[in-house]
């Protein structure tokens, strides 16, 4: 009983597999063309990028663009991660 109960599982959900997985691999076929234009067009802006670093133009572009001043952070993680003039001469005893 419990063997037939089981291969009555089985079988409904491999009918199950087959009615709706025809629809879903379907969909999953369609849906490659839009895949494919977005790895295409992905692709075409690495080789830009590639390009525009090779030309040397990003560096004419990012030192403009880039305002912020990351000296004071620096120097504050310096500050803290420095040891005091306490700490070193206790190390060299």
């Amino acid at each position: 009983m419990l063997l037939a109960a089981y291969a009555a599982g089985a079988a409904t959900s491999l009918a199950l597999a087959l009615l709706i997985g025809g629809r879903v691999f379907a969909a999953m076929k369609r849906s490659l063309g839009a895949g494919e234009w977005i790895r295409r067009g992905l692709g075409a802006a690495v080789l830009a990028a590639v390009v525009v670093i090779a030309l040397g133009l990003d560096t004419r572009f990012l030192t403009p663009v880039s305002l912020a001043s990351t000296a004071p952070l620096e120097q504050q993680l310096v500050d803290k991660l420095r040891p005091g003039p306490h700490a070193g001469a206790a190390r060299s005893r």
